[in-house]
């Protein structure tokens, strides 16, 4: 059907049709229309093709070998062998052997073989296929998401672990602590949550320490695959919490082990801050089958602390009261620790420079922790940044 017959359908009248199918402008027995020189005939309200009676006077008929045209005032109607179309005030109607169009005041149907698109009405959208033909309706609706609709991060496999220390009922609802699980004595005098300090974690340890196969209290959690530990504490004295101890290391901080361990086959990694062999600083401290190997620098005796590991890279960090920001401390290769270890909080209440501790002297430290929170770092920039 050519452009001439489809533009038929704008210029009908109960009389005449003033368009051809395709030849020159002009009326309905022009040298190239429909009902031209091609034999065609015309039917108006008094006649019709053939000679046979009219219509009647609110349609016109025009039919030709290659068409045929119905106009009414409700609707106008061309059939020919390709397509067949029906206008009416409300809608349109188009039909080819490969497509059906369907036009309306609110929507615009195309079905072809493989496929019907219908565009979303106020309250519904659809897509159909062979396969599949849903029904609309106001209440069930296909929509695809928006391009620049929020994608919902996975869920943060350490939402459970963090503690902000403020309900004592965590202590052993969340953590392991070292001594309880390895049926040994205890080594503090204090270890408590939100008991001794508001939202706090509190711990005064007795003679212990942790270099070599020697240890101390431990506060952990099993945890897998990439970590970050984070805590803020304030490694103080006993009986003047506010400044640091005097005894040679004296410290609280973060330690991440190996759960296989024994003599000989202790092998873990430590970050802290306290009094030190002659000073107050942070220590990092390695150890490979009980061999303890361990570097100290000044520093303040309060702060946040961070160990990282990102794959078999481990950073120690701070920012402490006179930081400006995170620093890396140090970092260590241990690609002999396993992915499943243990992480949390520490003390050590050596008392000596030696490789033993001084069981003579009692600890002077009296550590508080503001939390520890546990998150899953991006790449090792990640271990010095702010989530």
């Amino acid at each position: 059907m050519t452009r001439g017959s489809h533009l038929c359908l704008l210029y009908v009248s109960l009389s005449t049709v003033a368009c051809g199918s395709g030849g020159a402008p002009g009326g309905i027995g022009g040298s190239e229309g429909i009902g031209g020189s091609a034999g065609g005939a015309v039917a108006t309200p008094d006649a019709s093709a053939g000679g046979a009676p009219g219509p009647g006077p609110d349609a016109a008929v025009v039919v030709t070998p290659d068409a045929a045209v119905v106009v009414t005032p409700d609707a106008a109607v061309v059939v020919t062998p390709d397509a067949a179309v029906v206008v009416t005030p409300d809608a349109a109607v188009v039909v080819t052997p490969d497509a059906a169009i369907v036009a309306t005041p609110d929507a615009v149907i195309v079905a072809t073989p493989d496929a019907a698109v219908a565009p979303p009405e106020p309250d519904a959208a659809v897509v159909v296929t062979p396969d599949a033909a849903p029904v609309i309706t106001p209440d069930a609706a296909v929509v695809p998401p928006e391009p620049d609709a929020a994608v919902v991060p996975p869920a943060d496999p350490f939402a459970g672990s963090s503690d902000e220390f403020d309900d004592a009922a965590t202590l052993r609802a969340r953590w392991q602590i070292r001594h309880e699980v390895e049926n040994t004595p205890p080594q503090f005098t204090l270890f408590d949550i939100d008991q001794s300090n508001d939202g706090q974690l509190t711990i005064q340890p007795t003679v212990s320490g942790w270099y070599g196969t020697s240890t101390g209290p431990y506060l952990y959690q099993t945890v897998r695959g990439d970590i970050l530990l984070e805590t803020s504490l304030v490694a103080g004295r006993v009986g003047l919490v506010d400044i640091p101890p005097t005894q040679p290391f004296n410290s609280g901080g973060i330690v991440l082990r190996d759960p296989v361990h024994g003599p000989g086959a202790d092998n873990w990694v430590m970050v802290n801050i306290g009094h030190q062999a002659q000073f107050v600083g942070t220590e990092t401290k390695t150890t490979t089958d009980s061999a303890s190997v361990l570097l100290l620098d000044d520093a303040p005796h309060r702060g946040r602390l961070r160990l990282c590991r990102v794959g078999t890279t481990y950073v120690m960090a701070r920012f402490l009261s006179n930081d400006a920001g995170w620093r890396e401390i140090r970092r260590y290769e241990r690609p002999d620790l396993p992915d499943e270890v243990q992480l949390g909080l520490v003390t050590n209440g050596w008392n000596s420079q030696g490789e033993r501790p001084n069981a003579n002297v009692a600890p002077d430290l009296y550590a508080r922790f503001d939390y520890a929170r546990f998150r899953r770092p991006v790449d090792l920039a990640d271990c010095l940044s702010e989530p």
